[in-house]
């Protein structure tokens, strides 16, 4: 008798919350932020999937050849026009001017819009 309290419960429980349209629209919203969150990167307007890592190692896993020499930011060999904020991993020292990132010290969460060919 008892068991059958708790799927009683459960039952109820589950079908309130598929019943009530403001927790569904929750739901589906925060599943849409958790995916949208993960293509915050792009290049040429298309997003790309991004993870823990570089702008550049983001861009090698996405299939895009990119030239690379040191991957940490001092020789300039990555370095791409991209619009948006970068958010720099570590300082790079390497030449670029404004509207260039260095792809290589770029954290690939950054909400950049990367220029290739």
């Amino acid at each position: 008798m008892q068991e059958n309290l708790v799927k009683s419960s459960v039952s109820t429980t589950w079908e309130h919350c598929i019943c009530n349209g403001t927790t569904v629209v929750l739901l589906v919203f925060a599943c849409l932020l958790e995916i949208y969150s993960r293509f915050i990167m792009r290049v040429n307007n298309t997003p790309i999937p991004t993870d823990s890592c570089t702008a550049l190692v983001a861009l090698e896993r996405a299939g895009y050849k990119v030239n690379s020499e040191c991957r940490n930011g001092y020789c300039g060999a990555c370095r791409l026009k991209a619009t948006g904020t970068p958010t720099y991993l570590n300082d790079p020292i390497g030449y670029k001017q404004d509207g260039e990132i260095l792809v290589c010290c770029v954290d690939s969460q950054s909400d950049i819009d990367i220029e290739l060919p």
